[in-house]
């Protein structure tokens, strides 16, 4: 489960650089398997200003692969 930042009044200005955007997805999608929460932890990112659009995109088609992947690699196993 993604915790909002949006409309924080703990983090009123957030700026560019900040390393939890990659390790929040990094736990959501390798931990806990929840894409549905990564792509929505992502859009807010985009909307609060901390990714672009650009950004934004490439970090959607990468958890499409990731999710793709980790589940023709699960067939695969059960296939063996």
């Amino acid at each position: 489960m993604y915790v909002s930042l949006k409309g924080s009044e703990h983090f009123p200005d957030l700026p560019k650089d900040l390393r939890f955007r990659n390790r929040t997805i990094d736990i959501l999608v390798g931990y806990m398997k929840d894409y549905e929460s990564a792509n929505a932890a992502l859009d807010e990112f985009f909307e609060i200003g901390i990714i672009s659009e650009e950004d934004l995109r490439y970090r959607k088609n990468s958890l499409k692969v990731h999710r793709l992947q980790r589940t023709f690699d699960s067939i695969y196993s059960l296939s063996k």
